[in-house]
């Protein structure tokens, strides 16, 4: 046996269940598969640390898919009971194109990602796995929280985004000035801010944007802020466009007047009496043809009848 004193990291990593936590099993929840101690040999993977993902101890391999031809790996955060886990980040490898002792980038799979990699040891051990795809329970993948690393990230820059339109980015010293109708108000806390795919919390400082209340002094006059659900443009204007028959005209100093070109003039009720009376006498005449139509159509059955008879007396 070769004297472990001379073995690299990553040589003696494939004789252990590095980069696995000390003591897992390293089993599928149904016992059919195990991942090998010479496939992985050494794992490294960074994300931004939050209320949801604060704990290195709560990354596992959650599910395995094992081929012919490759496999792929994926990496969760366990959030505890009743919670559904993060997927973090993945790895597919492809037999041909990949050889053993390559060491691969890992693929983000949420926004706290950061960076990662994974080393490879030797093939033999997986090949000799069965063919399917595997799901692990946290307590038997446990990554080696040696192999995780947290990130506070930082603002590294501004972007400031109204109805669609993206200006900046923005460096260095930055001063939010409240414009017509705004209140900015900031506070603060003790603990770090949440990141952005998570809820917003007290935690940290923040600047909160309020709208002024009508009744607020500040506020010159009170003012239409949208319609329908449609806000004004930079200048407070909404325009609105008539359409087919429709037309928009000013109708007084604060009104409008909405009129339909293709319903005037309207009918009145003399216009519409010979209409009527044009009317019944057309269901007077089809009442008419419908009963001559029935008299025929007697008529013709009974002719048959007597056709039918004559043809039997010859």
């Amino acid at each position: 046996m070769q004297d472990p004193r001379n073995l690299s990291w990553l040589q003696f990593n494939q004789s252990r269940k590095f980069p696995l936590l000390h003591g897992c099993s390293a089993r599928s929840i149904d016992g059919e598969f195990m991942l090998p101690d010479d496939l992985i040999t050494g794992l490294y993977l960074s994300y931004s640390v939050s209320s949801e993902l604060f704990n290195p101890g709560k990354f596992y391999i959650r599910r395995f898919v094992n081929h012919s031809t490759g496999f792929t790996l994926y990496i969760a955060y366990h959030r505890g009971t009743g919670l559904e886990d993060y997927d973090l980040a993945e790895l597919s490898v492809d037999y041909e194109t990949i050889t053993p002792g390559e060491t691969l980038n890992l693929l983000g799979m949420n926004i706290a990602f950061l960076s990662g990699h994974l080393s490879l040891g030797d093939f033999s051990g997986i090949a000799r796995q069965p063919i399917g795809e595997w799901e692990f329970d946290p307590s038997g993948t446990t990554l080696d929280p040696f192999c995780i690393r947290f990130v506070a990230k930082e603002i590294s820059a501004l972007y400031v985004q109204n109805k669609g339109v993206v200006s900046g980015p923005f460096y260095g010293t930055i001063h939010l000035i409240a414009g017509t109708g705004i209140n900015l108000v900031t506070r603060s806390a003790e603990e770090t801010l949440h990141c952005l795919e998570n809820p917003v919390t007290t935690d940290g400082t923040e600047v909160v944007i309020n709208a002024l209340h009508e009744e607020d002094p500040n506020v010159p006059e009170k003012y239409v802020k949208s319609i329908n659900g449609v806000y004004p443009d930079s200048r407070g204007n909404i325009e609105l466009v008539g359409q087919a028959c429709l037309t928009i005209t000013p109708h007084g100093e604060h009104s409008l007047l909405f009129r339909d070109k293709c319903a005037e003039p309207c009918c009145n009720c003399e216009e519409l009496l010979p209409i009527e009376q044009k009317t019944q006498e057309f269901r007077a005449t089809i009442n008419n043809l419908a009963s001559r139509t029935d008299m025929l159509y007697a008529q013709a059955v009974q002719l048959t009848q007597i056709a039918t008879i004559l043809t039997q007396r010859q």
